[in-house]
C-alpha cells in the first residue's frame, strides 16, 4: 500500500506540472496568434498604403503624360507660328522693297523736268565709276517749290529702315518757314485733310469726310517783323501740302505760297524750308542731324533769327547792340547757371559772346534781353538799376486776389537749403526788399490771370509773393499746391515774361512784346 501510495503521490505531481505546462504552452499559443493576426494587419495595412501610392502614382503619370502632351502641342504651333511670322515678315520687307524701287524708277514730275531723284543717280554713277543702272531709294518727298534736307537711300536694306522711322515717326523734320497774319507764340495744330487729285490740291475737312487723313504739326514763332513771322515747325505727320494747309487755314499762309496765299505775288518763291532732318543711320544706328540755311529774297530780313534757330533759339528782337531772346520752359538763362545746356550758350554759338542783362527762372518762359558788346551790356545795367528796363509778366494764379490791382511790397530770405525764398511783411536780418505790382486781367473757373509789372529783381519774386498773398501761380509745385496742379494735370509753371520796354538816353524806347 505504501507503495501503492507513492505511485499515487508521483502521478499526481506529473499531472499538475503537465497542467501548469499545458498553460503555459496555451498562453504562449495564444500570444503567438495575437502576434500574428498583428502582424498579418499591419502587413495588410501596409500593402493598402502602398496600393494607394501606386495608384497616386499611375495618376500623376497620366497627368505628366497628357500635359506633356499639350505642352508639345503648344510648342509646335508656337514655332510653326514663329516660322509663319518670319515668312511674312520677310514677304512684307521685301514688297517694301520692291515699291520702293518701283517709286524710285517710276517718279517723275510731270512737266518732264529733270528730278533730283535722277540727278543724284548720275552724280553717283559718275562719281564712283558705276557700270549700268545705280540704285538709290527715294524715302521721303519735299514739295517741288520747297527746298531743304533731304536723305535717300543706297541700298534696299537701308531704304525698307529707313522708311520704317519715317512711318513710326522715328525720325524728326523741322521746317523754317515765314508767314503773314498774326501768329501765336506757339501752337500745336491737329486737322483732317482731303486731297483732290484732279487739282492737286489738299483742304481741311471734318473727320468723317471720305479720304481724310489725321495732320498733326507743332510750331513756335523765331521771330516777327514788318508784318511777317518766322517760325520753327515740327512735322508730326507727312500729308500732301500739310503745313502748306494748315497754316493757310489758320489765316497764316506762308509768303510767297502760289497755291495757298492769296497775297503771293506771282514769281515770288515760297518761303518754306526743311532746315533740319535728324535720323538714325540704318547700319550703323548712330543718330545723325543734317541742317541747311534758306538763303534768298524773303529769308535774308530774318538772316540774324535763322541764325539763332539753328542754335535753338527763338528771337524777338535784335539789333547791333541787343537781343531780347524767347526763352523756352525749362531753360536756364546764364552759363553761370551751371547747366551744360543755357540760353546764354545758345546765343554764344550763334552770335559770339552775350551778356545777360537780368535772368528769369528755368521753369519761367519769355523774354530775356542780352548785350551784343561790352559797351552795350554798361548801358544796359545803368538802365536796369535806373528802372528805366521795364518788365511785365502774365500769370495764371490759383483763386482771385484780394483786390483788382496792387503793389505788393515785402522782404526776401533765401534759404538755400531747401532752395526758397520766404517773405516777409517787414524787415529783418539778411531780408532783400521786393515789390510788385499786379492786375487782374480775367476771373477763371477757379484761376485768375494776371498781369506782373517787376520793380525789384529777387530770385523768385513773383512766385513766392503771390504764393504769400494766398494766390500760388498754378502749376508751382515749390511754392503752390501740388495736389491740384495734378489734379488740373498742370505741370508746368504759368509764368511769362510777356513785355520788356527799354529806355536808353537819346534813342527811341524799345518795346518788345511776346
Amino acid at each position: 500500500s505504501q507503495s501503492g501510495d507513492g505511485e499515487s503521490t508521483v502521478l499526481a505531481m506529473l499531472k499538475a506540472e503537465y497542467q501548469e505546462n499545458k498553460e503555459e504552452y496555451d498562453d504562449a499559443v495564444k500570444d503567438y496568434e495575437a502576434a500574428l493576426a498583428q502582424a498579418k494587419a499591419g502587413l495588410a495595412q501596409a500593402q493598402y498604403t502602398l496600393e494607394l501610392k501606386q495608384l497616386a502614382l499611375e495618376e500623376a503619370q497620366m497627368d505628366y503624360e497628357k500635359k506633356k502632351a499639350v505642352a508639345d502641342a503648344d510648342y509646335e504651333k508656337a514655332v510653326l507660328g514663329g516660322q509663319k511670322a518670319q515668312t511674312v515678315y520677310q514677304t512684307t520687307i521685301k514688297r517694301q522693297e520692291e515699291a520702293l524701287e518701283v517709286l524710285s524708277d517710276a517718279l517723275e514730275d510731270a512737266s518732264g523736268d529733270i528730278d533730283l531723284l535722277r540727278t543724284l543717280k548720275a552724280y553717283i554713277k559718275e562719281k564712283y565709276n558705276k557700270p549700268g543702272d545705280v540704285y538709290l531709294g527715294l524715302v521721303h518727298r519735299l514739295d517741288r517749290p520747297v527746298g531743304g534736307v533731304m536723305v535717300f537711300a543706297r541700298t534696299s536694306k537701308a531704304a525698307a529702315r529707313l522708311s520704317a522711322q519715317f512711318s513710326k515717326k522715328q525720325s524728326m523734320k523741322c521746317y523754317a518757314a515765314i508767314v503773314c497774319g498774326e501768329v501765336k507764340p506757339e501752337d500745336s495744330l491737329f486737322d483732317y485733310l482731303v486731297r483732290d487729285e484732279k487739282t492737286n490740291t489738299t483742304s481741311v475737312a471734318s473727320e468723317t469726310a471720305q479720304g481724310a487723313k489725321p495732320a498733326r504739326l507743332r510750331y513756335r514763332r523765331v521771330a516777327k517783323k514788318g508784318g511777317k513771322s518766322l517760325i520753327d515747325i515740327e512735322l508730326q505727320t507727312g500729308r500732301h501740302h500739310q503745313i502748306r494747309v494748315q497754316l493757310a487755314s489758320r489765316n497764316m499762309p506762308i509768303y510767297g505760297d502760289q497755291r495757298y496765299n492769296d497775297t503771293a505775288i506771282v514769281g515770288e518763291q515760297i518761303a518754306l524750308w526743311a532746315y533740319a532732318l535728324t535720323i538714325e543711320h540704318p547700319t550703323q544706328r548712330t543718330q545723325m542731324r543734317f541742317i541747311s540755311m534758306p538763303r534768298g529774297k524773303a529769308w535774308d530780313e530774318f538772316s540774324d533769327e535763322l541764325t539763332a534757330m539753328l542754335s535753338g533759339v527763338s528771337i524777338a528782337y535784335i539789333d547791333e547792340d541787343i537781343i531780347v531772346a524767347d526763352k523756352p520752359y525749362g531753360l536756364s538763362v546764364a552759363i553761370d547757371d551751371g547747366d551744360d545746356d543755357t540760353l546764354e550758350g545758345r546765343l554764344d554759338a550763334a552770335f559770339g559772346e552775350v551778356y545777360p542783362i537780368h535772368r528769369i527762372d528755368a521753369t519761367t518762359k519769355g523774354l530775356v534781353l542780352f548785350a551784343r558788346n561790352a559797351n552795350s551790356r554798361n548801358e544796359l545795367m545803368s538802365c536796369m538799376r535806373e528802372g528805366r528796363i521795364k518788365k511785365f509778366y502774365t500769370c495764371e494764379v490759383v483763386g482771385v486776389p484780394p483786390k483788382r490791382a496792387d503793389t505788393l511790397y515785402g522782404y526776401a530770405v533765401k534759404d538755400a537749403e531747401r532752395g526758397i525764398v520766404k517773405v516777409y511783411d517787414n524787415p529783418c536780418p539778411g531780408a532783400k526788399e521786393m515789390i510788385t505790382a499786379y492786375r487782374l486781367l480775367s476771373e477763371n473757373d477757379g484761376t485768375s490771370t494776371l498781369e506782373i509789372e517787376l520793380f525789384t529783381g529777387r530770385t523768385h519774386q513773383i512766385r513766392a509773393q503771390l504764393a504769400h498773398l494766398g494766390n500760388p501761380i498754378l502749376g508751382d509745385d515749390k511754392y503752390g499746391d501740388r495736389e491740384m496742379n495734378r489734379a488740373l494735370n498742370c505741370r508746368e509753371v504759368q509764368l511769362t515774361a510777356k513785355e520788356l520796354r527799354i529806355e536808353r538816353d537819346g534813342k527811341p524806347t524799345i518795346i518788345v512784346k511776346r
